[in-house]
């Protein structure tokens, strides 16, 4: 079930990495490193993606969840989040659009 979900937008993209960390991989999309990150296994906890979820606000991208809203406030620290976060708003809504979420 969660590669069905992702599998229209895999098949539309040049590489796929999965570098075995959240933050590292949210951090590079906030310095330009990679375009984006996606993770729809309802598997990331708040401390996965808050501190990188800002820097990549501030540098310009968005991260939201997987229906592009705003990521709702952790209401426990065990609560699990689906995350996209990209580089830029086009991107962002290409990456909403291919999950059709």
């Amino acid at each position: 079930d969660k590669m069905t979900r992702v599998w229209p937008l895999v098949r539309s993209v040049k590489r796929v990495r999965s570098l075995g960390s959240a933050v590292m991989e949210l951090s590079l999309v906030a310095s330009g490193g990679l375009d984006a990150h996606v993770d729809v296994r309802d598997a990331l906890t708040g401390e996965n993606f808050l501190a990188a979820g800002h820097l990549i606000e501030e540098a310009g991208g968005v991260i939201t969840d997987q229906c592009g809203n705003s990521l709702a406030p952790m209401e426990s620290l065990s609560q699990r989040f689906n995350v996209i976060a990209s580089g830029n708003p086009l991107l962002h809504k290409a990456i909403l659009s291919a999950l059709d979420m």
